[in-house]
């Protein structure tokens, strides 16, 4: 999958590494497809001015849109997540490609809690919880019948790295290499440097928040 990386955070979060490792696993066995990995970019902004900036994203052309948040402290993570999914939301229904009705838009948007420490008993929250797996395989397999046109699919990503009001910077690894899709630092590989990652800068500001 390909991850754009909007921060060099990356090195250190550990578990937004093995999130996304953990993803990856699926990808064959959920045959996902054109999956697409944001991490801290881009950066959102609510009505109020307000900066929203997403731990992870991730999008796909057949199982819709996932906005993660890690994090053991659920019902703050679940508020934040609630109010980026109605930036989101608002931002792709304006789209007439991406508008499916008034109130709906072709992709499915999903707000997701990962915690390393599940509670036996967790307080109603709307974001769906995943400690495991088991549980992203169950959350990644809802929706399978998303089908969209490589029209929207341009469409989608482009409102999400804000390109409609000029290209967005992020620093990408792309999977379509496997040397550089590795490269991203693991566990295993603690002496990775931000160095050693396979940028790729696109023109422009990455600091220039999506609305």
């Amino acid at each position: 999958m390909e991850k754009r990386i909007g921060s060099p955070r990356i090195l250190q979060d550990q578990a937004a590494r093995n999130l996304m490792q953990e993803i990856e696993a699926l990808e064959v066995e959920l045959q996902i497809e054109g999956g697409i990995f944001y991490y801290e970019y881009p950066l959102f902004r609510d009505d109020s001015g307000k900066l929203y900036r997403p731990q992870l994203i991730l999008v796909t052309k057949t199982h819709g849109l996932f906005l993660f948040s890690i994090s053991d402290e659920i019902a703050k993570a679940d508020r934040e997540l609630t109010n980026l999914d109605s930036i989101v939301f608002a931002k792709l229904i304006k789209s007439n490609l991406l508008r499916k009705s008034k109130r709906e838009v072709i992709v499915p948007i999903k707000t997701v809690i990962y915690t390393t420490h599940p509670a036996t008993s967790i307080e109603q929250v709307e974001s769906k919880i995943a400690s495991s797996i088991a549980n992203l395989r169950s959350i990644l397999q809802e929706d399978t019948t998303v089908s969209i046109t490589d029209d929207q699919w341009k469409e989608l990503t482009s409102l999400l790295a804000n390109k409609k009001r000029g290209q967005a910077t992020f620093l990408a690894a792309s999977s379509t290499s496997p040397a550089a899709a590795s490269s991203i630092p693991t566990p295993a590989s603690p002496q990775s440097s931000l160095a050693s990652l396979p940028f790729r800068r696109a023109a422009a500001d990455s600091h220039r928040p999506a609305t």
